[in-house]
């Protein structure tokens, strides 16, 4: 039983973050995640197609892991789209200016390049979490499955 509930777990957990980030840039778009003065300004301005894509990514991403249908491929969308994000958040480490993430309301108010270059790794770090989270996903569940895969169905096919 223990291995099917870690992987619908994770999905859940993944889902939640993906849908907070989402939540997070609409309600508080002028504020912090995307907004005035964090990493992603420049390449996604608020307010602009590209930024409400990034929204979508994350809701379609949380909606596809929660449905279980086809998850290896939703897993590995999930973890290409996390990657993007880490690498973004890795090169504005080394900027001698760093901005901050702005991710699920950090403050973008202003402070020291060395807080906010030692949040941007807490990010990575929070990043690679749900990476780690989300490879364990593409190893546990079995390939061929297009189906969904809910708690109640894998339980029922592990009586069996």
């Amino acid at each position: 039983m223990r291995g099917i509930i870690i992987p619908y777990l994770i999905r859940i957990v993944l889902a939640a973050v993906f849908l907070w980030a989402a939540c997070h840039k609409l309600v508080y778009r002028n504020d912090s995640a995307f907004g005035s003065g964090t990493v992603f300004d420049e390449m996604i301005p608020s307010r602009t197609p590209a930024y409400f894509a990034v929204i979508g990514v994350e809701v379609a991403l949380a909606a596809w892991l929660i449905s279980g249908i086809r998850l290896r491929q939703g897993a590995l969308t999930a973890l290409l789209f996390l990657s993007f994000l880490s690498g973004v958040v890795a090169m504005e480490v080394t900027r001698s200016n760093p901005k901050p993430c702005g991710c699920f309301g950090e403050s973008t108010t202003v402070q020291s390049s060395r807080a906010i270059r030692w949040s941007l790794v807490g990010s990575m770090c929070r990043n690679a979490a749900l990476m780690g989270a989300t490879a364990y996903l593409l190893l546990k569940v079995p390939r061929g499955t297009k189906r969904s895969v809910s708690l109640v169905s894998a339980a029922a096919e592990e009586l069996q």
